[in-house]
């Protein structure tokens, strides 16, 4: 029997063994409540989460488990299977909080690992709708907005903002509600609505607890910044945030906002509060002070000054200068001068240099002058003027000689200085030493025009005038030194009496009278010289301007005398009436009786003469002149003054002077004593050799009291061809029997001689006669009565004739030339056309073609001219009778009809005013209808005139069309200068106004031209050049009348009729001899003319030119044929224009 196997273990042991495992197993193994803690494992492995897999399908309900298997689900990554674990706990109405944030958790991770499209869409909306149930939860505020937070970056800002208006409606504390609100604000943000972000925050400022208050307003002041809206962030900091006293952060964030805002005012306030607070903020003050000096604050700024001025050591360059320009600004110039040479001194700086010069100089502290000039001239920085500041310092000191040589010094550094030797020179002359001054200017050779002006002031003050006025023959450039060159000249050559250089002066200086800005004295030295050289038109007229400029009564006192030398006794009585009504005191003016006298002597006013004359004597009793004067007056009517004459004669004797021999001699001859009369004239005879007229009175004088063969021998010491006067001269032929040479003489002399006696005029007009110059004859013989008419034959057919070409020819008789010349046949001839021009009689017949752009119009007819005397008052009667055709309909429905159109116009000519009535009687589409016009010409003074006048239902000259549609009415007035005799310039403004034949207005508007035509040749053949400048202008109406409209064949704007702007400059050159076509002789046959122009049409931008010719000539009599043509490249419309016209005229009356 085997024994027995041995047994290891015993039952108990392994009872005891078992029982130790089971009790370490259950010590070890976690439990059910272990697992149920969420916050065991923090690493979980495979075995927990398959131990709390059991446990969860163990006891489904278990929320701790869920949760915490799925959390450890996450942890390892199983995202999916932890979401299946937790939708349940999502499902329901109470989420557990864990498990709420698990599962956003889980699906935010879903949201970030998704691809975009379609899953990351589905996983950010499944997120969403379970965030949705977030504010329905019963968690703590804080819980569930850190529930909120952790999912904000997975969704859209919209869906957070949608949430967050959710958490805000759940939100009982206002702080909480304040926080939501900037959360939502930063979310509008981002969404590009900053300004609706701060519209939030603002619109709940009262549900804001007062300790969150300041960051709320910095919050909204932000965000109206970032809307760029720095001004309601402005507006937000006053209203909200600035106080009286503010901190230093206030003021700055207040700074700032207000330069955002473009406030500088509010800017600067706070910089000044902050300034205040910080005085020794270098940096601070520095800006505060630019702000105060940008806007113009100087006295604050200067305070600011006052703090920087305080830290010197801290202060830069800019600073220094700033302060010193500000010290300077605000008046303070002692401080700024020290702060500025301060500047040089440190820095020798320009500006500084020159800013302490100019106040050293403006507080008159040559101290501080003359040590910042020999600072300068130490560094070697002296110029020009410098020198000669330092110069003048020393002559402020009486140290005359260091101030020569401070400026030999900067010559000899700057030798090329005019101001340097300027100065010199004028030292030279304030000590006098004119001599020194000579030389240096005498050893100069590039003298200015100033220098050379002061070497002639030298030469006349060191009693040099020759040189003088030779140093002064140089015309100056600058205008004001040449007037004192020119008035010093003429002084001088007037005290010298160089005749010939002051004449030919007085020429070159001639124009400037009319120049306002010559100097008084040119024109009162101009004055002098027009007397000495017997230019009184001249003197009269500069007087004339002297008086209207100063008002002084000298100049037109000496307007009278010169009035007087130009035997204009009419505007002589004129000034002086002029004077007495000035003057009260004239009346008691010698000089103002005198004159008055001469007046009154010349236009035969004797007695009232022989009163001014009284009077005058009476004023001044020993005045020589006035009693020559008188004298003469009562010479040319002895029979009246006899008694008084003697006793003026008798008292001139007395004391006689070469003056009074003349009317002594003239005076004693008269009253009939040639005896004394002769003691007169041989007296006077030495000092009066070369006056004829003198050697003839005394010759008549020696004849008369029994000295005929002294008489004689004088006689033939006269040489006629010495006589000035040619009245004085025929006299002496005729007295001689020298008739011819006496009719020469009075070819010769273009006067009419009006001091010959009858007898003179009878010889005079029987040698024309013998010389076949009846006209003469006829005209010498009308000026003596018609009682001696007869001793000439009657030459003309008609009364009327002979006495019209007497008027015209006593008229003109200075054109008349000897009858034996052939020049003289082409003048009479001449003279004859002009008597004609005056009373023309004539009858033409012609044919003119008128292109007036769409159609040409082709006018036959005849017209006359007529022209009669009535009552001494000249007219002419014009008439005119035409046929038109028209060629083409144009723009019209059909050819205007061939009509019969004619007028009449009255002219009435007088003196110096004229006056022309038409009417005319013109041919339409609705018919033949009246117009008419007058016109009025008025010339007030020589060289200008003036015209007025009116025309209704004129032609339109716009466009074919409106030529035979419409009617025109102008208002116009025009005005004409003659400056001088070969230039015109003249100008027209004229109102229109265009109708249509029903009286529908068109249009209204006006025209302005503009013309200057200047003469070059005046015959053979004449020539003249135009300058002219044309704009018409019209406010049409829209659209055209019906009654126009009717007419045309298409519907046209107003434009297209009329032209509403028309503006044209152009130049026209003309050459002519006579005028072909005119109904008075112009000039003897042939006649032509050729014109060419050319322009630029500035309303259309397109050049313009033109050519015109014309030629007519005598075909069997005093008859005309003419023809003549004209072309324009542009009209009125902007169509071309050419013109043909063929007259022939027959002149009557001849």
């Amino acid at each position: 029997m085997a024994a027995p196997r041995e047994k290891f273990f015993s039952l108990p042991s392994l009872l005891i063994v078992a029982a130790l495992i089971g009790l370490a197993l259950y010590a070890l193994f976690p439990r059910q409540a272990v697992f149920e803690n969420v916050n065991y494992l923090d690493r979980p492995d495979a075995l927990s989460i398959a131990y709390l897999d059991v446990l969860l399908r163990a006891d489904p309900d278990n929320t701790a488990v869920r949760i915490n298997l799925a959390r450890m689900l996450r942890v390892t990554g199983q995202n999916a299977r932890a979401e299946t674990i937790l939708r349940p706990l999502m499902q329901r109405d109470a989420i557990p909080s864990l498990a709420f944030g698990e599962y956003i958790n889980l699906l935010r991770q879903r949201v970030f690992a998704a691809k975009p499209g379609p899953d990351r869409d589905a996983a950010e909306r499944e997120l969403y709708l379970n965030l949705l149930q977030l504010p329905r939860q019963n968690y703590p505020f804080e819980r569930r907005m850190a529930l909120l937070d952790s999912a904000t970056d997975a969704i859209t800002p919209l869906q957070s903002q949608v949430l967050l208006r959710d958490m805000l409606a759940q939100a009982s504390d206002a702080g909480q509600r304040q926080a939501l609100r900037v959360r939502l604000a930063r979310i509008r943000e981002s969404q590009g609505a900053p300004g609706a972000a701060a519209q939030l925050l603002s619109d709940n400022i009262s549900d804001t607890p007062p300790a969150q208050q300041p960051a709320l307003f910095t919050e909204i002041i932000r965000l109206q910044l970032a809307n760029g809206e720095p001004e309601k962030a402005l507006l937000t900091f006053k209203a909200r945030v600035a106080k009286p006293k503010m901190d230093v952060t206030g003021l700055e964030q207040g700074i700032r906002l207000a330069r955002l805002a473009g406030s500088p005012e509010d800017a600067q306030r706070w910089l000044g509060q902050l300034a205040a607070q910080q005085p020794d903020n270098v940096p601070l003050q520095r800006e505060y002070m630019a702000s105060l000096l940008a806007s113009g604050d100087l006295d604050r700024a200067l305070g600011a000054a006052r703090r920087l001025q305080r830290h010197p050591n801290q202060l830069t360059d800019d600073d220094r200068q700033q302060i010193a320009q500000l010290l300077e600004w605000t008046d303070h110039p002692a401080e700024a001068l020290t702060a500025w040479t301060r500047i040089y001194r440190k820095t020798g700086s320009t500006l500084s240099y020159d800013r302490a010069h100019a106040l050293a100089q403006s507080l008159f502290d040559w101290q501080t002058l003359e040590a910042l000039l020999r600072l300068r001239n130490e560094r070697g920085q002296l110029d020009e003027q410098d020198y000669a500041l330092l110069a003048d310092t020393h002559i402020r000191d009486g140290n005359l000689e260091a101030a020569k040589a401070t400026l030999t010094q900067g010559l000899k550094r700057y030798p090329r200085s005019s101001a340097l030797r300027d100065r010199q020179l004028a030292l030279l002359l304030n000590s006098r030493d004119f001599e020194g001054a000579i030389a240096l200017l005498e050893n100069r050779s590039d003298l200015t025009d100033e220098q050379r002006f002061e070497l002639a002031n030298l030469y006349w003050h060191t009693r040099q005038p020759e040189k003088a006025f030779d140093q002064l023959q140089f015309q100056a450039g600058d205008p004001l030194l040449n007037e004192e060159v020119v008035a010093t000249r003429l002084a001088l050559g007037t005290y010298l009496g160089r005749t010939d250089q002051l004449r030919n002066d007085y020429q070159n200086l001639i124009g400037m009278a009319d120049d306002p800005n010559t100097s008084p004295d040119i024109l009162e030295q101009l004055i002098q010289l027009a007397v000495r050289f017997g230019d009184y038109d001249t003197a009269y007229k500069l007087s004339q301007n002297r008086y209207a400029k100063t008002g002084e009564l000298r100049y037109l006192i000496n307007s009278a005398e010169y009035q007087s030398a130009m035997s204009d006794w009419t505007g002589m009585s004129e000034t002086l009436d002029q004077w007495a009504a000035i003057a009260p005191d004239a009346e008691n003016s010698p000089r103002y009786w005198t004159l008055r006298a001469l007046a009154y002597h010349q236009q035969d006013q004797l007695l009232a003469a022989d009163a001014a004359y009284r009077r005058a004597h009476a004023l001044l009793p020993n005045d020589t002149e006035i009693l020559i004067g008188w004298s003469w007056l009562q010479i040319s009517d002895v029979s009246q003054f006899r008694d008084t004459l003697r006793h003026l004669l008798a008292e001139l004797a007395e004391n006689p002077d070469s003056d009074a021999y003349p009317v002594l001699a003239y005076g004693y001859s008269a009253l009939g004593e040639p005896r004394i009369a002769r003691d007169w004239f041989l007296l006077g005879l030495d000092s009066n050799r070369d006056n004829q007229d003198w050697l003839l009175s005394t010759a008549t004088t020696l004849a008369q009291t029994g000295s005929p063969l002294a008489a004689r021998n004088l006689r033939q010491s006269v040489d006629p061809n010495r006589i000035t006067e040619p009245e004085q001269r025929i006299a002496f032929y005729e007295d001689q029997g020298l008739h011819r040479l006496a009719w020469r003489t009075l070819e010769q002399s273009g006067q009419t001689p009006a001091a010959l006696t009858t007898q003179n005029r009878v010889a005079l007009s029987s040698y024309a006669l013998d010389q076949d110059n009846t006209l003469f004859a006829e005209a010498m013989l009308a000026q003596i009565g018609p009682s001696r008419r007869n001793d000439i034959p009657t030459v003309y057919t008609t009364p009327e004739s002979r006495a019209e070409q007497a008027r015209r020819l006593r008229l003109q008789l200075d054109q008349l030339e000897s009858p034996n010349t052939p020049a003289a046949q082409s003048a009479l001839a001449r003279d004859t056309v002009e008597l004609h021009k005056q009373l023309p009689r004539a009858v033409q017949l012609g044919t003119e073609r008128l292109n007036l752009g769409n159609f040409a119009v082709q006018q036959t007819g005849a017209a006359g001219r007529y022209a009669f005397n009535l009552d001494d008052h000249l007219f002419v009667l014009d008439g005119e009778l035409r046929t038109l055709h028209a060629n083409g309909p144009g723009r019209l429905r059909e050819r205007p009809a061939d009509s019969v159109e004619g007028g009449v116009a009255l002219t009435g000519l007088e003196e110096n005013w004229s006056w022309e009535l038409t009417g005319e009687q013109l041919a339409r589409a609705a018919g033949n209808e009246l117009a008419g016009g007058l016109e009025i010409n008025w010339q007030p003074v020589d060289r200008w005139s003036l015209t007025g006048g009116i025309g209704r239902n004129e032609r339109t000259p716009d466009t074919a069309e409106s030529w035979w549609l419409l009617g025109r009415d102008r208002e116009y007035i025009g005005a004409s200068y003659t400056p001088f005799s070969r230039l015109t310039l003249s100008a027209q403004l004229q109102r229109m106004s265009v109708h249509s034949s029903d009286g529908n207005g068109l249009g209204e508007g006006y025209g302005t031209d503009l013309t200057g035509t200047y003469t070059v040749f005046r015959e053979d053949p004449a020539m003249t050049v135009t300058l002219n400048y044309q704009r018409q202008r019209l406010d049409l109406t829209d659209p055209l009348p019906a009654d126009v409209l009717a007419e045309l064949d298409q519907p046209l704007a107003p434009s297209e009729l009329l032209t509403d702007e028309y503006e044209r400059i152009g130049m026209a050159t003309r050459w002519f001899h006579g005028e072909p076509h005119a109904l008075y002789r112009t000039t003897p046959s042939p006649r032509a003319f050729l014109e060419l122009g050319a322009g630029y049409v500035l309303s259309t931008n397109t050049p313009e030119v033109g050519v015109g010719v014309g030629l007519g000539w005598r075909l069997t009599g005093d008859d005309e044929l003419a023809l003549s043509g004209r072309w324009t490249s542009e009209g009125l419309d902007g169509n071309g224009r050419a013109d043909l016209n063929l007259t022939y005229t027959l002149y009557l009356g001849r």
